[in-house]
């Protein structure tokens, strides 16, 4: 303090802290979306980071106005759905984080909106497995109800009554055949 009195120093810290580029002006780094924001931008820009690979080393790219910007992804995060409690979901999971990709869902539909599906799944369909006498079973699991869909003789069957239930609850679920 006293050197910036004498005039041996111009700066508490704060200039050279707005040189990097660090300064914040929006007051909301303590805002839930801020660690979100964060979290977006290590997967997409930080090769260092384990999750890397999965996102920014497939190429997907995070939105330019959002990764300058926090403000920005923040009043887009608050217009479009955004609460407490929600996880940020990129629709079609090969796209860019970016306006016209990107959600707020909870974490049944981000769970079930993966490129994979599990290994342990022996039908390779969401929502069917396999059940004594070589039978297939499909549910769904929906705002906290579960659907049990009947048994099937094919998991493909399994799997297209499955997908008429989501459509028919207006569910945000993945679907096994999207383009029918």
């Amino acid at each position: 303090m006293a050197k910036l009195i004498n005039g041996k120093r111009n700066s508490c810290g704060c200039l050279s802290r707005e040189c990097l580029g660090l300064r914040t002006t929006h007051g909301l780094v303590k805002h839930p979306l801020y660690k979100v924001w964060e979290g977006v931008k290590q997967r997409c820009l930080s090769p260092n980071r384990h999750e890397y690979k999965e996102y920014g080393g497939r190429g997907i790219t995070l939105y330019k106005e959002w990764e300058q910007d926090f403000k920005t992804f923040f009043d887009w995060a608050t217009a479009n759905g955004w609460k407490e409690g929600l996880s940020i979901d990129r629709e079609d999971v090969d796209g860019h984080y970016e306006p016209s990709n990107c959600r707020f869902v909870d974490n049944t539909i981000s769970g079930q909106n993966t490129r994979l599906i599990s290994k342990r799944n022996k039908s390779g369909f969401r929502g069917v497995c396999s059940v004594r006498g070589g039978k297939w079973e499909a549910n769904l699991r929906c705002d906290n109800v579960a659907y049990h869909l009947g048994y099937y003789k094919t998991p493909e069957e399994a799997a297209h009554v499955r997908d008429a239930k989501v459509k028919e609850l207006g569910s945000e679920h993945p679907l096994n055949f999207p383009d029918l």
